[in-house]
């Protein structure tokens, strides 16, 4: 049993430990450093060394404080370039004083952040005709809002002082000491009605002891913001976060509202495209769009399971339309509408972007007694739903014509030089494949639009006719024409969108009674696995469980929004729950939809919003 698991068993539960942080560092600046003077060694790629905030310190033989461990983790002092593996020196003070260094910027740059490993001291920065004295810190922000700042650092004790690194911009980092409140909103949307794409995000209230609010004020979006929690030795993995709104500074409190990187989804959009797929290779083939969604929205995801392989012998081509719409329309339909035997492909941000496709099997068990006010609520049936469109249903499909359509002739390339050319209104209907004379690379997923690459370019030459001069000076002679060598010619081929006899609209099979739900089809046609339909698959949305609830408890910063878990009821106890057989326990498997853990006061706690069953 983990070390979360163990102290969330306990009836008084050891306290939590909450780390998190800012990097705004200002990566287009460089630093460089110059007039130091009292350092005993630093580093001889000083500039390099300390911009590398993931490089660590050496332990070095040094007599200060009276020795060093005889345990072979101790260097002996060299100027080796400092490397990751290597680690640095930075910059390191005689023992009991300290030592003074200019910094200069390319730009100006609105603040630098040190990082301190050893001794307690202060530092005197002087920017311009001011200067500002800090207590010397783990981390200490420094404004600068200049190109040049000259650090003198004071040491107050009666080791070295060690500086890792001094980077621009700002970083910053709090843990339960300085932390007022964290609060993270974990979501999803298991919702039966036309389910959509929810964003998390964070806000930490937290302690700062000196006055940087001008430097946090100005912070572009997108800064990251880094969380994890837990116990030594079983940490959550880290959560990444951007700034989503201006920091802010009160009386030595900052406050930091982040979203999580799917906010991008909804900016992105997909033009209308078509999608070639084999029946074979179907699953593939909406796993691999479904990925690319992601990823073209700027999103990079920690992790990507691979692809599902092919299976089966069938060759059946069909295509596919994606509409216009945002990323996060396509992501949000294809993750409520693929739910077909152990497929089920799955986007989670939540600060840990990841994607999958296996159907998710339970990852925790939650035990009611362990719980606090725990409600359940029964949602109101989807008995029918029916398209809004006036010209496509619900169900739609595509018929591919064969015949090879000419569309352009004639056309004057430039070798290496891309063509693009957009068959909307001259030519009626929409065309699943082309064919292009003179082309070496293309680019025809959009529909009555391609692009291709020229092999060669088009010229003119002069060529012999069989016909010959009657008279003249050229009697005899053949004649000439100039033509046109290596021109491009287009050819398409059509298909055509069908709604079929009842595909306006879905009925439940069970006829159970509920509510009309309307919708827009963002889709045409359909994908096939072999001969099982994968996508879109309307009845999912009558098989998701109406009945969901919510809970609280100690709270677990190790879940994700859609872990699949057991919530095990209070008639059963822990040790009846322990013998009962796998089969015994699938009626108790839910699916976390939101969870909003609130770190406050030195304690920890949990709402989470459930559904039931596999979502």
């Amino acid at each position: 049993m983990s070390i979360i698991d163990t102290q969330n068993g306990k009836q008084i539960r050891d306290a939590m430990e909450v780390h998190c942080g800012l990097s705004a560092q200002d990566t287009g600046a460089s630093l460089s450093y110059s007039g130091a003077s009292g350092m005993t060694c630093s580093d001889s790629n000083l500039s390099a060394a300390l911009s590398m905030t993931a490089w660590d310190m050496r332990k070095l033989t040094d007599f200060q404080k009276g020795g060093f461990p005889l345990d072979g983790s101790r260097k002996l002092l060299d100027y080796t370039a400092a490397s990751l593996s290597a680690g640095k020196i930075g910059m390191r003070s005689h023992v009991g004083q300290g030592f003074s260094v200019k910094i200069t910027a390319n730009k100006t740059i609105a603040a630098v952040t040190v990082a301190c490993t050893a001794g307690t001291g202060t530092i005197s920065a002087q920017a311009g005709t001011e200067t500002k004295s800090y207590a010397l810190r783990r981390i200490t922000v420094i404004p600068v809002n200049s190109t040049a700042v000259t650090l003198t650092v004071s040491n107050t004790g009666d080791g070295r002082i060690e500086i890792a690194s001094i980077v621009p911009g700002i970083s910053m980092e709090w843990d339960n000491s300085s932390i007022i409140s964290c609060n993270v909103n974990l979501r999803s949307d298991l919702s039966m009605d036309n389910p959509s794409w929810q964003i998390s995000d964070i806000e930490i209230s937290a302690y700062w002891p000196d006055d940087i609010s001008e430097a946090i004020s100005n912070m572009a979006d997108d800064v990251p913001i880094w969380y994890y929690a837990g116990y030594p030795g079983d940490f959550s993995s880290p959560r990444f976060f951007y700034l989503s709104e201006a920091a802010k500074m009160e009386q030595n409190t900052i406050t930091l509202k982040g979203e999580d990187a799917s906010s991008k989804l909804e900016d992105a959009s997909v033009p209308i495209e078509m999608m070639n797929t084999v029946a074979k290779s179907g699953k593939r083939a909406l796993y691999d769009r479904f990925v690319s969604f992601v990823r073209q929205a700027g999103i990079k995801p920690v992790s990507v399971e691979a692809s599902p392989p092919e299976s089966g012998t069938s060759a059946t081509g069909r295509t596919f339309v994606w509409t216009e719409q945002s990323c996060r329309s396509h992501v949000a339909n294809i993750m409520n509408m693929t739910h077909v035997g152990d497929f089920y492909p799955t986007f989670v941000d939540a600060g840990i972007p990841t994607i999958r496709w296996m159907k998710p099997t339970p990852k925790w068990t939650v035990f009611e007694e362990d719980c606090g006010e725990i409600s359940r609520n029964v949602n109101r049936n989807i008995t029918k739903i029916v398209s809004e469109d006036d010209d496509h249903g619900l169900v739609t499909t595509i018929s591919r014509s064969d015949k090879w359509v000419e569309l352009s002739k004639g056309i004057k390339v430039t070798a290496g030089v891309p063509v693009i050319k957009n068959y909307a209104e001259s030519n009626d209907g929409w065309f699943w494949s082309y064919s292009v004379t003179n082309q070496k690379i293309r680019n025809w997923s959009r529909i009555n639009s391609l692009c291709f690459t020229p092999a060669k370019t088009s010229v003119q030459k002069t060529i012999k006719l069989k016909e010959k001069y009657k008279s003249g000076k050229k009697k005899g002679k053949h004649k000439t024409k100039k033509v046109w060598k290596y021109l491009s010619a287009i050819k398409g081929k059509k298909m055509t969108v069908t709604t079929p006899g009842g595909g306006k609209a879905v009925t439940d099979t069970g006829n159970r009674p509920g509510y009309i739900m309307k919708v827009t089809p963002i889709v045409y046609g359909q994908i096939y696995q072999g001969s099982e339909l994968i996508f879109p698959v309307w009845k999912n949305l009558f098989l998701r469980s109406n009945i969901a609830g919510q809970f609280t408890f100690r709270g677990d910063p190790r879940m994700q929004p859609r872990d699949v878990f057991y919530f095990v009821p209070k008639e059963i106890t822990k040790d009846a729950w322990s013998k009962l057989t796998e089969s015994a326990k699938a009626s108790y498997v839910c699916t976390l939809e939101n969870i909003q853990i609130t770190h406050e006061g030195g304690g920890t706690q949990a709402e989470v919003t459930y559904r039931k069953g596999v979502c």
